[in-house]
């Protein structure tokens, strides 16, 4: 029996009447193992393969009480995805008068309490909503989950190696235990690595076997290399790149990528301007996390719905399945951080039935090189992972808290246990969780009260700050405003004052008014402007992409496109030990950011110096002082049996080297600072693969 004829009549019906011409391959097998297994369900399928219909026929075909209670969830990692697949989902739903329900920070709670009231059908969450009904609403989780049969997790890549996921983990678990009966699980992604399926196997936590299911098929890429020799002229050269993209865009629908906020800008505030002057009938948008949802809501409906030419200049915010329609082209400015972001990326031109577009295009030869390394693995089907963090010590402790929210009080016994009772946190060691719970106690987070723990007053002020329920880090911002409408959400840079002009949403502005009571910024339109620096993201290069980089410098020649290649590198050097014009070493390593990290505290450790240098963007490492010899440093790095003893040792005695690793970790203050460290050594350095690299080098070779 094929697939077709497994599903339901009305699900088979619905299908005919919308013309499908026939299943995809990754929905015929997900309803062919859905039916014929009880295990859950992994579905990695090229984007645009239909993933979403994969997952929700066989989960909706198999229900058969959807007024009583809610049956399906829907975990995604953004509110847009969640409002994107409502809308597709109302017409299947409609026909088979299933009812489906929102549930994040923009419903409205008269809509949530009518859920509340009357739970049913099919529930569309993101974790931060599932994290917020458990500990504020704790009463609320046995009436809307309690007969949850299906548990749907899209774009799981999202959730792999990091904070977040293990927060997801964690929910899901905690989730469970108010169920009837065990769900099965489906996840979906358009990008899962060998090592990152390997995982996922173990991301649920129930008794069901979890089936990894791959369509190989691999999607038709087309691709442009444009490179801008340097000038030396940085806004020079990029006025160039954006003169070139601004071509592109004038008979073509884009979206280029940016690895930083201030560069969408830019690259918004060009193009718009270019189009004025030339009278295009063409629409520009910027888009990323800061912008106002509003604008970028704009943004997406217009690509979907309005038919007209357009140009997004986005971050990573449209990485993720959002459908906003035709794309012809995506356009990759500098390097993408991974091969699976640029999969994603890829994914967003030509849909189903024509060629993925890509033009990777740059001014910055080894930004260049790197991008060029990832389209090279993508091609071949080389995924790298995105296993980040092993042991998130901080999640640890904040779903610790959270749970002691959601049931107001906990047996200090059963407290005592919770490293082993939840599945979630069995890699925590009981001197690690000891250490942690005494650590809470003392900043007053919890409290012993007779035979129970209970919530202390910091975690009460803690909840007060609003942003309890995320694992990202949030600085405090400023709305910026033109007239009534909020364009963007900034921490303003220290040179913000009345009379600045600035640019936002790919306009200038100027500034007429700062209230730091109200954290609001008003704005008037101006002619131009200067872009803020909104950050750009922690730089972490897996050692799959420098490894490849390393390869097109040695053999450009054996690769297809040898006559781009040979200008970006010209006389760039693969050697160990490169030096440049003024006579300084650098040790060029070709490995990933963790090893990097690592290499460099070891030259820290052994020469007792400040002056050591690592730069991601290079992957090379150096010693800014003349008193050194890099060469000897690292031959005395080489003639050390390393051990994680040293680097604690060394974070011991410097306390502000911690505080800079974690930076970027959210709730690292619930952390007492022998975990700190052991949160840095486990998961933001390799010092196996670092000790390897220093087996291979040999140090008195020849200076490149």
């Amino acid at each position: 029996m094929d697939a077709y004829a497994m599903l339901s009549r009305p699900i088979r019906e619905y299908i005919y009447e919308q013309g499908w011409p026939a299943l995809t391959k990754i929905q015929e097998g997900a309803i062919r193992y859905a039916k014929q297994t009880t295990a859950n369900l992994v579905l990695a399928a090229p984007t645009a393969s239909g993933k979403t219909e994969a997952a929700f026929l066989p989960a909706i075909d198999a229900v058969e009480k959807f007024q009583t209670g809610i049956r399906i969830v829907y975990v995604s990692p953004l509110v847009a995805l969640i409002n994107d697949q409502f809308k597709r989902l109302s017409a299947l739903c409609q026909t088979l008068d299933i009812p489906v329900f929102q549930w994040h920070k923009d419903v409205s709670a008269t809509r949530k309490k009518r859920l509340v009231k009357e739970p049913r059908g099919i529930l569309l969450i993101t974790p931060e909503s599932i994290e917020a009904i458990l500990t504020i609403h704790p009463e609320f989780v046995s009436r809307l989950f309690s007969k949850v049969e299906w548990v749907l997790v899209d774009e799981i890549h999202s959730f792999i190696g990091n904070d977040r996921g293990y927060q997801l983990r964690s929910l899901l678990e905690r989730l469970q235990q108010a169920m009837d009966n065990e769900p099965r699980y489906v996840a979906m992604s358009a990008t899962l690595g060998e090592t990152d399926r390997t995982f996922v196997k173990s991301f649920f936590f129930n008794r069901r076997e979890t089936l990894v299911l791959v369509d190989r098929t691999q999607k038709e890429l087309e691709y442009t290399l444009d490179f801008v020799p340097p000038t030396g002229d940085y806004k020079r050269d990029f006025d160039r790149v954006a003169q070139k993209v601004y071509e592109r865009s004038r008979t073509r629908s884009l979206l280029v990528f940016a690895n930083s906020r201030h560069t969408v800008e830019d690259f918004a505030l060009r193009l718009r301007k270019w189009g004025v002057e030339d009278r295009l009938p063409i629409d520009y948008f910027a888009h990323y996390s800061n912008l106002s949802k509003a604008l970028k809501r704009s943004a997406e409906v217009f690509a979907k719905e309005e038919g007209k030419p357009f140009t997004i200049c986005c971050t990573s915010t449209l990485e993720l399945g959002i459908d906003i329609g035709a794309v012809d082209e995506v356009v990759q400015y500098d390097a993408p951080m991974s091969v699976s972001s640029l999969a994603q990326r890829v994914g967003r031109s030509g849909r189903r039935h024509t060629p993925s577009r890509l033009v990777l295009i740059s001014s910055e030869p080894w930004l260049f090189l790197q991008g060029y390394a990832a389209l090279s693995l993508l091609k071949r089907g080389q995924l790298d992972s995105v296993l980040l963090v092993r042991k998130p010590y901080n999640v640890f402790a904040h779903q610790v808290l959270s749970l002691v929210l959601q049931r107001g009080s906990i047996p200090l016994d059963e407290f005592r246990q919770l490293n082993h009772s939840m599945q979630a946190w069995r890699w925590v060691k009981d001197d690690e969780k000891t250490q942690i719970f005494r650590f809470l106690r003392k900043q007053e987070m919890i409290e012993i009260c007779g035979p129970d723990v209970i919530a202390g007053r910091a975690l009460e002020t803690l909840m007060e700050k609003g942003s309890f329920f995320s694992l990202f880090e949030e600085d405090e911002a400023f709305g910026i405003y033109a007239g009534d409408e909020k364009l963007a959400e900034v921490v303003p840079p220290p040179w913000m004052k009345r009379g600045s002009l600035i640019v936002v949403a790919g306009k200038a502005w100027e500034v007429m008014r700062m209230d730091a009571k109200k954290k609001r910024v008003d704005v008037v339109p101006a002619q131009d402007g200067r872009t803020l620096k909104l950050g750009i993201p922690g730089v972490v290069v897996s050692d799959a992409i420098r490894q490849e980089m390393k390869a097109i410098m040695e053999r450009p020649y054996d690769y297809p496109d040898y006559p781009v290649l040979r200008q970006a590198i010209q006389n760039r050097t693969t050697a160990t030990f490169a030096e440049d014009e003024q006579g300084n070493v650098r040790l060029q390593t070709f490995r990933g950011t963790k090893i990097n990290h690592t290499l460099a505290l070891m030259l820290s450790i052994v020469s007792q110096t400040e002056c050591v240098r690592s730069s991601e963007w290079s992957s090379a490492i150096s010693l800014t002082s003349r008193h050194f010899d890099l060469r000897k440093e690292i031959e005395k790095c080489q003639a050390v049996s390393w051990t994680k003893a040293d680097f604690t040792a060394f974070f011991e005695r410097e306390p502000e080297r911690v505080e800079a690793f974690l930076e970027k970790t959210k709730y690292r203050a619930l952390l007492p600072e022998p975990i700190r460290i052991e949160y840095i050594l486990e998961n933001l350095l390799d010092i196996e693969g670092a000790v390897a690299f220093l087996a291979t080098l040999k140090t008195k070779k020849m200076v490149g």
